[in-house]
């Protein structure tokens, strides 16, 4: 029981680690990242803020009650397309994260995001143009590539480009 208190990532396989970004900082970053992930699980916020993530942990991705995510200022190259499964995320803050150059499409799913902070990115997917235009239209741009994918058919009427 100590273990699972402890914000430790356990599944019935075991432990799961951190990323190596956070384990070679050492234990107390290591206990400081899992005790993120618990207060995330426990009230939705959850902060990877300045941690130096080259890549989104999977973790986050298992707490579906994600209703704000920060990830501010790391190295990350890419979002996962799993990114949908965060159903319930209304805010995702991705400001400083200058290596990374897209949004994923499967992020179109993410219908209540209301919020998109991408200050100091140089995403060149979505372009510069749509990435200007309220957050809900942006999901609707991806959310058509996304269908596209699906039926073979890109639709950008009525988009504003």
């Amino acid at each position: 029981a100590g273990v699972r208190a402890s914000g430790a990532d356990l599944d019935d396989s075991g432990p799961k680690l951190p990323p190596m970004e956070i384990v070679l900082r050492g234990e107390d970053a290591i206990v400081s990242y899992a005790g993120k992930l618990r207060d995330g699980k426990m009230t939705g916020k959850l902060d990877l803020g300045e941690l130096g993530l080259r890549n989104v942990p999977g973790a986050v991705m298992e707490i579906p009650t994600l209703t704000s995510l920060r990830l501010d200022n790391n190295k990350i190259r890419g979002i996962p397309d799993t990114i949908q499964q965060l159903e319930n995320l209304k805010t995702l803050s991705l400001n400083g994260c200058s290596r990374l150059t897209a949004l994923p499409i499967k992020m179109g799913r993410l219908t209540n995001l209301t919020r998109l902070q991408v200050d100091g990115v140089n995403l060149v997917t979505p372009p510069k143009v749509v990435m200007q235009w309220e957050v809900e239209d942006v999901m609707d741009y991806l959310a058509r590539f996304d269908e596209a994918e699906t039926l073979g058919i890109l639709d950008l009427v009525n988009v504003g480009l």
